[in-house]
């Protein structure tokens, strides 16, 4: 009954809650098209007025116009308000609208017109101080538009538009009553809630009909949980919490407990007074979790029955909470679970001798309960895969995780074989899973336990053991041989077996057979004494050393099939063959190296010889920078003996004290980083003579690495002399250059002497050449270099006669030819000079441009040399900037912008550049 009423009561709650819900739906859309209906009547009263009051204006225009006067008599105007209420008669709106004119005289607001409203005539004048009648005619006699909701001249609520009308100074009103405005919606209201009310009153007819469908079926399924409750045999109670009072307990609570339903139903907590002594604090613990609303769904505890029998009880539990969430009642079900209690502690008992036995054979356990299809798994069947106790759960889907994918169908297979009887015992070897990812060879052995009733199989149960370490033994000594096998056969070096007792080959592999030129079967027939030279006693000998391990390298002569004696050596030693004590040899071919060997010997006499016969010194070092070699020529030049020296750090003898550190720490960083900054080259330094005196020398140091020994080698040249005469060569370039310079001046000026106009103009550009370069940063010799070809560039003239050179006027066009002339006859008076520079070149291209508009070769971009570019420029600015016999000076100025102008197309962008920032800085200047 209680769920029963808690079903109507919500079923009643869900009704009313429609009713609210339709009730302020309904509101919430009435509201809002009342709203909507406001402002569409107010926009239509606000045209109303406005074109009403445009009206009234249109007429009093129209009077104006026929040259009536408008306000100059009573006659004239009452014409005009006559036309308007003949407008207005029949314009009518709703059933309490009308149109109102008014004016305003002294304090009162005077009616002059209205439309329509049954039963009264044209309202009497208002005063302008009342604030409770006509509002809306007041702001439109002030000169205010729009609507509002007020008092008209009655004083009834209205909802009004305004208007004034300027040009008679009169004011209009269009109104409608609230009361016609707000009726429709407050029957629409009472619809709503009457409609609202026969839903809710229809909803709760069904929620009723609904609750008695399941107070039916509630009642029928009550009868059929009594029949099943009162035939259980296990407990099924109800109990109220925190009274602990007993609402329901089925009649098995007789035999379970020994007390009968009625004795729990008069005595609360009556379990409490049957808990065993051990299990008092655990039930208090539990009655208190419960009270707090944490309750298991599950617990076991003892019990003592009235007649002294101690029961094992497990009760399931399901906590019943009200709409608060706080705990009212528990309903569950107990039941005796004794006998397996008692089986589980046998088995237990049982489970622990047998585990005692398996620990002492460090095997681990399973256990496979088939009914439940859980797997008990022993620590040590754990620990064998790098588990801990708890890391594994007791389930078959443990181990088929655990078990390699390319072993768990084989496995699957055989535990099936085993369990349908085709196989009479259980055993697998597979492989499973460590924890730490690597796999563990398992050997499984196990027997299965039947149901004697059904012969069905309800246990099976096994061991596994750890054979990794044996099948890696397994495997390695297969691999071993196998291994040993392909070696032998395969190898590419020549390996024999010889019995030691009479020197017969007892195996030979095919490197064999190829280096002697037998075939397996000749060799195989054959003594050691057949191929080698030494004799039979000998033999013996050696293989008897070889034998007792006295020693396994030798150097022989061996006999090929065809006669051939070649040089081997042999490593030989005992092993055990077919359960046989042999020696096992291998055999290299050393003919070659000892030729190789006879051939180095040679050399490093040759190359000694020549190291001591070097004209210039030699010394080598170690690692540790100690002298190993020192050669004549070395002793010749510092004065040290080679006997003084050698074993001696060669940084203590001839190097100065100022470059020991440098060396050193040289020295290390190269054999830390294989690089060095003075491995490999030719440098000039200075090294210390034996008696104090600084020898310059040439130093090349070579590194020779032979495995991990490093030697530094190196071959020094004493400089003394070679400065010398490098000194007076420099001396001599000097002078000549001196003199060239001074040729070079003079035939400049024999240029300029047969072209008095442009006197000076080669040196100058040579000046500002000299300048542009030097601003772009090439080196001091090219900046030379371009300064001697700026100096004669023009020097083709002197083949042009100086008639044509000092011309006022404009030249012709043979004329100008001869002009263009001078850049060839320049580069082939110069083409047969050795400069160091490319001076004819300079004279050749000096008037090309860029773009190929030049001449006389029309070369383009880089195919014009960089002096050439360079001279190009200042050859332009100069020429521009002074005088010439067919024009005035057009000064700096304009030559900065002409090759501003050209810059990228007929002149070098890098030059102009240059140009332009020595004369922007003011660093030049003619």
């Amino acid at each position: 009954m209680f769920r029963l009423d808690l079903i109507r009561g919500k079923l009643i709650k869900l009704a009313l809650t429609m009713f609210v819900a339709i009730l302020f739906t309904a509101g919430s859309g009435g509201y809002i098209i009342y709203q909507t209906s406001i402002s569409e009547t107010a926009q239509r009263l606000t045209e109303t007025a406005k074109s009403n009051a445009r009206m009234i204006e249109e007429v009093a225009y129209f009077d104006k116009a026929h040259s009536k006067e408008m306000h100059s008599g009573a006659s004239s105007f009452d014409a005009t308000l006559s036309q308007v209420k003949a407008a207005h008669e029949q314009i009518r709106f709703g059933q309490s609208g009308e149109f109102t004119l008014a004016k305003k005289q002294g304090k009162q607001i005077v009616f002059l017109m209205r439309n329509y409203l049954a039963g009264m005539d044209i309202p009497n004048p208002v005063s302008l101080d009342r604030t409770d009648r006509a509002e809306p005619m007041r702001r439109a006699l002030s000169g205010k538009s729009g609507w509002m909701i007020g008092n008209d001249y009655r004083g009834v609520h209205v909802m009004a538009a305004y208007e004034p009308v300027d040009i008679l100074n009169l004011g209009i009103v269009a109104k409608l009553d609230m009361q016609e405005i707000r009726a429709p919606f407050i029957k629409a209201g009472m619809v709503i809630i009457a409609f609202a009310i026969l839903i809710s009153l229809f909803a709760l007819r069904i929620f009723y009909q609904t609750s008695r469908q399941i107070s039916d079926k509630f009642e029928d399924s009550n009868r059929q949980f009594s029949r099943l409750a009162s035939n259980a045999k296990d407990v099924i109670y109800r109990m109220s919490i925190p009274d602990g009072r007993y609402e329901y307990i089925n009649p098995a609570s007789s035999e379970l407990f020994g007390i009968t339903p009625q004795a729990f139903y008069n005595t609360p907590k009556k379990i409490q007074e049957l808990i065993h002594p051990n299990w008092h604090a655990y039930f208090d613990e539990q009655w208190q979790k419960l009270l707090n609303g944490d309750m298991p769904p599950t617990y076991e505890f003892q019990i003592v029955t009235p007649s002294g029998e101690t029961k094992w009880i497990v009760q399931r539990n399901v906590l019943v909470t009200d709409d608060s969430g706080r705990p009212v009642a528990i309903e569950g079900i107990a039941s005796d679970i004794t006998e397996r209690k008692q089986a589980e502690q046998a088995l237990a008992k049982s489970e622990e001798r047998f585990s005692l036995a398996m620990q002492g054979a460090n095997d681990g356990l399973w256990d496979w309960d088939m009914q439940t299809n859980v797997i008990t798994y022993s620590v040590r069947w754990k620990s064998m895969l790098g588990y801990a106790e708890n890391e594994l759960e007791n389930k078959f889907a443990t181990w088929e995780r655990l078990v390699h994918p390319d072993d768990i169908k084989r496995a699957k297979q055989v535990i099936d074989d085993y369990l349908t009887g085709k196989v009479p015992k259980f055993e697998l070897e597979h492989r499973m899973l460590h924890k730490d990812g690597h796999w563990v060879d398992i050997l499984a052995r196990g027997f299965a336990i039947r149901n004697e009733s059904n012969g069905t199989y309800v246990r099976f149960v096994g061991t596994h053991v750890d054979i990794t370490k044996r099948k890696q033994t397994e495997q390695a000594l297969h691999q071993s041989e196998e291994h040993f096998r392909e070696l032998f056969t395969g190898n590419k070096s020549v390996e024999l077996i010889i019995d030691p007792d009479d020197g017969r080959i007892i195996e030979a592999n095919r490197a064999a057979e190829k280096f002697y030129g037998y075939s397996q079967e000749q060799l195989l027939n054959l003594s050691i004494s057949d191929i080698n030279t030494l004799s039979k006693e000998q033999i013996g000998r050696e293989m008897a050393r070889a034998k007792l391990e006295k020693s396994d390298h030798f150097i022989f002569r061996h006999r090929l099939a065809d006669g051939d004696i070649r040089d081997v050596e042999v490593y030989s030693g005992p092993i055990h063959w077919n359960q046989k004590q042999v020696l096992y040899s291998i055999v290299h071919d050393i003919s070659d190296r000892k030729r190789v060997e006879v051939a180095k010997d040679k050399a490093e006499k040759h190359a000694k010889g020549v190291i001591e016969n070097a004209r210039d010194g030699f010394v080598a070092i170690d690692r540790e920078g100690i002298v190993i070699d020192w050669n004549p020529e070395a002793e010749r030049m510092f004065g040290f003996s080679s006997e003084e020296v050698i074993g001696q750090l060669l940084s203590d003898t001839i190097i100065p004290l100022a470059q020991r550190k440098a060396h050193i720490e040289g020295m290390k960083h190269y054999l830390a980083t294989g690089e060095g900054r003075l491995i490999d080259k030719h440098i000039e330094i200075t090294a210390l003579h034996k008696n104090g005196i600084l020898i310059p020398v040439e130093l090349t140091i070579i590194p020779l690495a032979l495995g991990d020994t490093v030697t530094f080698n190196a071959f020094i040249r004493n400089l003394t002399e070679i400065n010398k005469a490098k000194d007076k060569i420099l001396q001599n370039i000097s002078t000549i250059r001196k003199g060239l310079k001074g040729t070079i001046d003079v035939v400049s000026k024999i240029v300029e002497a047969r072209d008095p106009y442009t006197a000076g103009h080669q040196h100058r550009v040579s000046q500002l050449s000299r300048a542009i370069a030097q601003k772009m940063g090439l080196d001091d010799e090219t900046v030379e270099g371009i300064r001697i070809g700026a100096t004669i560039h023009d020097i083709g003239k002197v083949q042009i006669p100086s008639e044509i050179l000092s011309k006022p006027g404009k030249l012709s066009q043979l004329e100008y030819k001869l002009i263009q002339s001078h850049p060839g006859a320049g580069y082939h008076i110069l083409k047969d000079i050795e400069f160091p520079w490319p001076i004819a070149e300079i004279a050749y291209q000096h008037h090309e441009r860029i773009d190929g508009s030049g001449y006389p070769q029309r070369l383009k971009g880089d195919e014009i040399c960089l002096a050439a570019r360079i001279v190009c420029v200042a050859d332009v600015v100069e020429a521009m900037s002074n005088h010439r016999p067919y024009r005035a000076s057009l000064g700096i100025d304009v030559a900065l912008e002409a090759i501003q102008v050209h810059r990228g197309t007929m002149f070098d962008e890098a030059v102009v550049d240059a140009c332009l920032l020595l004369f922007s800085e003011k660093k030049f200047s003619f």
